[in-house]
């Protein structure tokens, strides 16, 4: 199902890093969410790689990838490793396509390196404080704490449960096995309860983020915008749009928070219009 040859990259920081490189062209550096892996993008992968080199990698701690010693696992932190990627494969001029965490580990590579980043793809994401009391704040203290642990490492139930309420269509069961697969082995369970609790627990990284989006704000940007996602609602889209002048909207209205599952064609087409054109137009 992941049609793509599959390659392993030591870093100097001494994370051993999966990755997928496939196709020639402008680059397109796609970054995963959670509970997810470079697995999540094969259909724009495959869609894609005969106009664009599309490079996809796993986080350490995530995938097929293995984390340094005395890792912390936190955003600040895969954002640090992805930079320390980017530099080792030489990657210039890139498109970030960010989802979920990817937004967060994204754009605080976009932030500390603008040089490297030319355009940005994103849907499904945030890079700003979330309160306790938003869906996606509940979210966090629910999954990310004693009880969501107690799932996910006991069942790997978070990961089962959160991919299938994020898919609007019926996901094959054969590549619901591949989705989760990377989070079987009991000592790989416990990234996919820790993420959901750094929503709130990463506050200082995330008011980073939201201070340094100005900087952003001339990279051109397509936002894909999932209705059926009840953790980005209206607000956060409205929030990238005026950060992000300089953007194409597409709302999905038949698409969850694994948009790109739902609506793959639709994406892919939007993102080479978006590719092959010097301009953005707001479109809603």
């Amino acid at each position: 199902m992941f049609d793509v040859e599959h390659r392993f990259i030591d870093l100097p920081s001494g994370a051993r890093i999966h990755y997928v490189d496939e196709g020639q062209g402008e680059t397109l550096l796609f970054l995963h969410g959670n509970p997810s892996w470079s697995f999540q993008w094969r259909d724009l992968i495959h869609g894609l790689r005969g106009s664009y080199r599309c490079i996809a990698l796993d986080y350490p701690g995530f995938g097929l990838s293995q984390a340094p010693a005395e890792f912390g696992f936190t955003p600040r932190e895969e954002s640090r490793v992805l930079e320390e990627f980017v530099e080792h494969l030489g990657l210039r001029d890139v498109t970030l396509v960010m989802q979920d965490w990817g937004g967060p580990i994204g754009i605080g590579l976009a932030q500390r390196r603008p040089e490297l980043v030319r355009r940005m793809i994103l849907g499904s994401t945030w890079a700003w404080r979330t309160r306790t009391s938003e869906p996606r704040g509940i979210w966090s203290v629910i999954a990310g704490g004693p009880v969501g642990e107690f799932v996910q490492m006991n069942f790997n139930g978070l990961a089962s449960f959160a991919l299938k309420d994020s898919i609007v269509r019926e996901l094959p069961p054969d590549v619901a096995d591949v989705y989760v697969r990377p989070f079987q082995p009991l000592d790989r369970r416990g990234i996919a309860a820790f993420y959901p609790g750094q929503i709130t627990a990463a506050d200082d990284y995330f008011a980073e983020l939201e201070a340094g989006l100005p900087s952003l704000e001339g990279k051109p940007t397509l936002i894909f915008w999932a209705l059926e996602d009840p953790g980005f609602p209206r607000g956060d889209l409205e929030r990238w749009e005026q950060a992000l002048p300089d953007h194409r909207t597409v709302e999905l209205p038949n698409a969850h928070h694994f948009f790109f599952e739902d609506t793959a064609d639709e994406v892919v087409s939007e993102i080479r219009a978006f590719m092959s054109s010097d301009g953005t137009e707001r479109t809603r």
